[in-house]
């Protein structure tokens, strides 16, 4: 059983918590950055990005905290909010410094007490953010470190003193965590993926719409949530912008995790590129496999979870190459033949993450702002990437419950609770 503890009650004993720890971050990052890259094969010049976002989102939640004012009065009732209690964090392994901080120190602020269970592949990583937290005067059981696989966090869920469960990773593991809190009645916010959609349309900045997608693609192995998978582009304009997202992706820097001018690494096992390839091998028979370099591994380490850029052209749109989150460096591109087709094609999938129009027209703009079935929209950038401290909006099979970050945070970390005093 977790043990039984309770946050720092003092406010501002929290927030020097904070700072303490982004302190240490910030004198650790070299150190952490390294670790990320060794452990997931992330390039190291996003794995230093990662640890200085995570020392800004960290921030700005204390931030947000700061200003935050707990009572709200109504005549004679007012409202408080109070700590949810025990929350299980289960994160994946790759963004394994900026997920698990963004739900843990917003948990902590708002007076919870969390238990942490890391992706398998980050194991030592998470040792080392623990040891962070000691460093930075944390007391000992705010947050506890549960490690092991997916049934490790399966019976986390299960255990009777936890009361919320905020989870990212997969659609298989929302089902499940879904199905426990469900069950148990507890609260769930879960994050599972997207398969992201950029819309080209013909007035677009075609130079800079194929180097954007390019790297919201490509760039650390399309192993993040928000990478462009799709690619819907006008029929007027297919072949030119194809032809440019060929040239940019053939320039792809895709090498060794620890060279800081490398854009793409491995992917994080032999089992998941190994999955990889058999989506894109069954994808031949609806449509082209394009590689713009290429195809041979470029070192020997990292045996077995290298796959290069690819790009595959299919025009089913039920097909799985269509349907699947590979979350690979693989790139759809399909070709719509008027707006209604670009929408169908942007919205036919399961999931709602994040969507993009590339276009020069307000009135273009407007109707895909309108149209567009995704959490997040994105007007002339690619889909991958989000601010810190925003609202992180999961539509459709992308999401379970309030979404994660920004004025989120206090809605699910709390719960509300009416009082009635005599005049």
């Amino acid at each position: 059983m977790i043990q039984n503890s309770a946050s720092p009650r003092c406010p501002d004993e929290r927030l020097a918590l904070v700072e303490s720890l982004a302190l240490c971050l910030t004198i650790q990052s070299a150190d952490l950055a390294s670790m990320i890259a060794r452990d997931t094969g992330k390039p190291i010049r996003f794995c230093v990005a990662e640890v200085q976002r995570a020392v800004m989102m960290m921030r700005a939640v204390a931030a947000r905290f700061h200003a935050y004012h707990d009572d709200e009065r109504a005549g004679s009732a007012r409202l408080r909010r109070r700590p949810i209690g025990r929350v299980s964090v289960i994160t994946p392994a790759n963004n394994p410094v900026y997920i698990p901080l963004s739900k843990l120190i917003p948990a902590m602020l708002y007076g919870n007490v969390a238990v942490w269970k890391p992706a398998e592949e980050v194991t030592s990583l998470s040792r080392r953010i623990m040891t962070c937290f000691a460093e930075s005067n944390w007391p000992t059981n705010i947050v506890q470190l549960r490690e092991g696989g997916h049934q490790a966090a399966e019976a986390l869920m299960h255990e009777e003193s936890v009361a919320g469960v905020t989870i990212t990773g997969s659609e298989a593991a929302g089902r499940a965590a879904r199905e426990i809190c469900s069950r148990r009645n507890i609260l769930l916010q879960a994050e599972l993926g997207g398969n992201n959609a950029a819309v080209v349309w013909k007035d677009a900045d075609l130079n800079w719409a194929a180097q954007a997608i390019a790297d919201g693609a490509f760039e650390m192995a399309g192993q993040r949530c928000t990478a462009n998978r799709r690619l819907i582009v006008h029929e007027s304009v297919r072949d030119r912008f194809l032809d440019l997202v060929m040239s940019t992706s053939s320039r792809i820097k895709w090498g060794d995790p620890h060279s800081p001018d490398t854009q793409m690494g491995p992917l994080l096992s032999p089992s998941r590129s190994d999955r990889v390839a058999a989506v894109v091998g069954r994808a031949s028979s609806h449509g082209s496999v394009l590689y713009p370099q290429n195809t041979n591994p470029p070192l020997s380490s990292f045996a077995g979870c290298w796959f290069p850029p690819t790009i595959v052209t299919c025009e089913v749109p039920e097909a799985e190459i269509v349907q699947e989150e590979t979350f690979g460096p693989v790139l759809v591109v399909q070709t719509a033949m008027d707006w209604d087709h670009a929408i169908e094609l942007t919205n036919g999938v399961r999931q709602g993450l994040v969507a993009a129009i590339f276009s020069s027209s307000p009135a273009t703009i407007d109707r895909f702002l309108d149209q567009a079935q995704a959490g997040i929209l994105k007007v002339n950038q690619a889909t991958a990437d989000a601010a810190v401290d925003v609202p992180f909006c999961a539509w459709k099979a992308s999401g379970t419950g309030l979404p994660e970050h920004g004025i989120f945070n206090r809605e699910f970390y709390t719960r509300p609770q009416t009082i009635y005093e005599a005049a």
